[in-house]
């Protein structure tokens, strides 16, 4: 499975190490380009930006955001959306446990 991981801190990077270990193709992106590079050594292809993530993806894109809650996740999937499918709904669980979708 080809998954974008968006949020490269201690618990983005470590899920995605893991998923490379599964065999999985991880398209990554984060603020901090170090981060980038880190796991990219470990495997993972690495994104200038939200549209070179997309772009690096077969339809149909999952991508898994992994940044703290609030206004940087919704900047984030304001952003991504632009480039992603209409029409497709993801699932979005805060740390509160507060759930919705996002279509």
């Amino acid at each position: 499975m080809q998954i974008g991981m968006v949020g490269l801190g201690k618990m983005g990077a470590s899920m995605v190490v893991r998923l490379l270990r599964g065999g999985h193709r991880l398209v990554v992106s984060d603020l901090d380009v170090a981060a980038v590079e880190n796991v990219v050594k470990e495997g993972a292809f690495g994104a200038t930006d939200f549209d070179d993530l997309v772009s690096q993806l077969d339809a149909p894109r999952v991508v898994w955001v992994m940044v703290p809650s609030g206004n940087a996740t919704e900047n984030v999937i304001q952003s991504l959306a632009e480039g992603l499918q209409a029409g497709v709904c993801g699932r979005l669980r805060d740390y509160a446990g507060e759930e919705r979708i996002q279509s």
